[in-house]
């Protein structure tokens, strides 16, 4: 009869035995999956911001190699006008090229008959 509650004793202290055990893995793997989770948000949240400064960085001409010339309109429409007449036209130029560009152009334009 002493054998029986030494048995239940040491059952008892072994199933308490295992519930700490299970107790410590469950905490460990808690702490594993949250340092994860920080980790996973950290790395997403550095990407973004690399991905956001590359954009950020890359100008509207990215890819055009050397000068380019943009023209705010294509057409200028003057109307009639008698020929020999001092016609005046503003347009606006701009460099969307990655290089320096030059105009060696005339001040003045000369008009051609037919044009």
């Amino acid at each position: 009869m002493v054998e029986k509650p030494l048995r239940r004793t040491e059952a008892r202290a072994a199933a308490r035995e295992r519930r700490r055990q299970q107790e410590a893995r469950n905490k460990k793997m808690r702490i594993a999956i949250s340092v994860a989770a920080i980790a996973l948000v950290a790395a997403l949240a550095i990407g973004y911001a690399l991905f956001a400064q590359t954009q950020a960085a890359r100008p509207a001409n990215a890819g055009v190699v050397g000068p380019r010339l943009q023209v705010d309109r294509d057409r200028i429409d003057l109307g009639y006008q008698r020929l020999d007449t001092m016609v005046r036209a503003l347009f606006n130029l701009k460099n969307v090229g990655d290089n320096t560009l030059s105009l060696n152009v005339p001040r003045t334009v000369t008009l051609l008959q037919g044009c």
